[in-house]
């Protein structure tokens, strides 16, 4: 059977379901934003103001209502993919384009006509938008920070983050369980979570906790295996004047322990400075890759680099310390080869949405290592719930500043697209424009945009906050760039493809009763 609406009854459908998917998510928009209260399966109730979260409980509607819904909120989904935020302001958008379309419709205008200037109009606003465009400073990280999430502490703590990463923004989040609080900890060097791994490894090191030598020798053996004709070659290779210096072996946990043995009676009676660093970390090409490109070595691989190893093969570090899980190399000059390194974990981050968050954090971590060294916000709470509650707050915040940093800020608190409103008054949409600041200040218990002269000059807007007219510039109330653009871009294609729809049909399940 099918379920199958036409016509103006069709319209009339489309339009309802995306009100009431407005009227859902919008009352949360803003620094005053209402919460949600929304029931899981197992009747626990969860209050959020997060905008993305209430959107996507639309998808629990019926029949062609959840048809339409999920298009909604395919629209916001792909502005949150892409900009990390917005997400609200793409439904406020979606609903009030659609609006406007199907009032021209009633008219007596053609659907695909309307459509049509729909898209115009809007591409028109973006080349506007761009005019409104600034770069973000380094002081409004924490502004911009706190703005998406909503909670000063996350502001703060990300501004924090920043001071020590840089605007590549490359933070790992994890979870301090022993110490409760929030800190920031930064690995200087480029640094592998792999180090010594036995009771005899531990022995070797002169404070029995870490190992550190200078002008380092990195012998990188991926390969499991290394005969005894091979290592006797590469102790051959090695200039006599090089025999004192210190060796690091980069091995497999699956090296041959027979091999492990001889080349430790060799390092012996060569009485030679040694140390092992086994490692045991996920992703072990992308490791050795990684070391090869900060040390300039070749890395112990028949397929992919060479089978015998010789003295010539090995990286240096000017400094190295090798611990029981973390070892860290220092080198004063940045080889060319780690660029090529981080552009292969940017390129795999572009792609973030088709990444589990495990290779997502672990390619962060990576490109950090290989950059300003490695960031970490550790967050200490007693149970996962708050620390997966937390997470997602920071990771919002870390992406809305890497994407302000990336494409400039704009004025916030929906004064960017009050401002193009006002440029481009002659659009049949412009009025839409004034919407967003709008809905801000309704939620904030303001009925109207203020008339005070002020407000004409086009950095000003209200703090909803204080309830004043401010600087919006001056007073860090900005908004992502790219969070704007994208929600006008996805809000367009959305309701644009609705005005062109003239029928609805959906399969209906037959259930029978036996």
């Amino acid at each position: 059977m099918l379920e199958l609406k036409k016509n103006r009854e069709a319209r009339r459908t489309v339009k309802r379901v995306f009100q009431e998917v407005n009227d859902m998510v919008v009352p949360t928009m803003g620094a005053k934003g209402l919460l949600v209260a929304l029931d899981d399966d197992f009747g626990k109730c969860t209050l959020t103001d997060d905008g993305v979260t209430v959107a996507k409980q639309a998808i629990h509607m019926d029949g062609l209502d959840r048809m339409i819904a999920v298009d909604m909120i395919e629209a916001a989904a792909t502005t949150e993919k892409e900009a990390l935020d917005g997400t609200t302001l793409t439904i406020l958008l979606t609903n009030e384009f659609y609006k406007w379309g199907y009032r021209e419709i009633l008219k007596g205008r053609h659907p695909q006509v309307v459509a049509d200037q729909l898209e115009r109009e809007v591409k028109m606003v973006q080349e506007y938008l761009k005019d409104e465009k600034m770069p973000l400073l380094s002081h409004q990280v924490k502004d911009i920070a706190t703005i998406s999430t909503k909670i000063p502490m996350v502001g703060k703590i990300v501004a924090d983050a920043y001071k020590e990463s840089g605007k590549d923004m490359n933070v790992i989040i994890e979870h301090e369980r022993e110490e409760m609080g929030i800190k920031i900890e930064k690995t200087d060097g480029f640094s592998i979570d792999s180090g010594y791994m036995s009771d005899a490894m531990r022995n070797l090191c002169e404070d029995g906790e870490k190992w550190e030598a200078e002008n380092c020798h990195i012998v990188l053996l991926k390969e499991g295996i290394m005969t005894q004709v091979g290592l006797g070659n590469f102790f051959k290779s090695i200039p006599s004047d090089r025999v004192k210096d210190p060796f690091v072996f980069m091995m497999n946990p699956n090296f041959n322990p027979n091999t492990l043995r001889l080349l430790i009676d060799a390092l012996i009676k060569n009485q030679m400075k040694y140390q092992f660093v086994f490692v045991n970390e996920t992703k072990m090409d992308d490791i050795y890759m990684d070391v090869a490109a900060v040390t300039g070595g070749t890395v112990q691989d028949a397929s992919a680099g060479v089978g015998d190893y010789l003295y010539e093969y090995c990286g240096f570090a000017h400094k190295i310390t090798v611990e029981i899980d973390k070892t860290v190399f220092i080198n004063l000059d940045k080889k060319p080869e780690v660029k090529a390194r981080i552009k292969v974990y940017k390129d795999k981050l572009k792609k973030k949405y088709k990444l589990s968050r495990v290779d997502e954090a672990l390619y962060i971590k990576r490109l950090g290592a290989l950059t300003n060294g490695i960031v970490k916000i550790k967050v200490g709470v007693p149970t996962v719930t708050e620390f997966k509650t937390l997470h997602l707050k920071l990771d919002d915040a870390i992406g809305a500043v890497k994407k302000a940093f990336e494409n400039g800020v704009v004025l916030g608190g929906g004064k960017a697209l009050y401002n193009v409103g006002k440029r481009c008054s002659g659009l049949g949409i412009n009025k839409i424009l004034f919407s967003p600041m709008k809905q801000i200040l309704n939620n904030a218990g303001i009925k109207n945009i203020p008339r005070a002269s002020k407000f004409v000059n086009k950095n000003y807007g209200v703090d909803v906050t204080t309830n004043r007219i401010v600087d919006l510039r001056t007073s860090g109330i900005l908004d992502s760039y790219t969070s704007i653009n994208e929600a006008l871009k996805n809000a367009s294609s959305i309701a644009c493809s609705y005005l062109r729809t003239n029928c609805l049909i959906k399969k209906k399940e037959i259930t029978q009763n036996k």
